[in-house]
């Protein structure tokens, strides 16, 4: 499995010849219009998670409050952009067959 930025132009030749599932979506697009451009690595993270399943949404969600929760209680608004960002990029991979 191999995700990355649509917006990253040219790349064609330089993607995984052996990745069995290939998929690209606007996360720094996303980022930026619906987000901050400080959660894209969040929302590939959840991309990753939907596309895989390799762990459920909660436990993603528990694991980045245990590692960030001491920036969370200075500010609650990083919590709410960082799950967002998570769910928003599981739902960029929902229905593209990928399991």
């Amino acid at each position: 499995m191999f995700i990355y930025d649509a917006g990253i132009e040219g790349v064609e030749d330089d993607l995984p010849e052996n990745a069995q599932r290939v998929l690209a979506i606007p996360a720094l697009e996303t980022a930026n219009k619906e987000l901050h451009p400080r959660v894209f690595n969040i929302l590939i993270m959840g991309a990753v998670i939907g596309a895989t399943h390799v762990v459920t949404l909660e436990k993603a969600k528990e694991a980045i409050e245990k590692k960030l929760g001491y920036k969370f209680e200075q500010n609650p608004k990083l919590r709410e952009m960082n799950f967002k960002a998570l769910e928003r990029g599981y739902e960029m991979v929902a229905g593209t067959g990928v399991a």
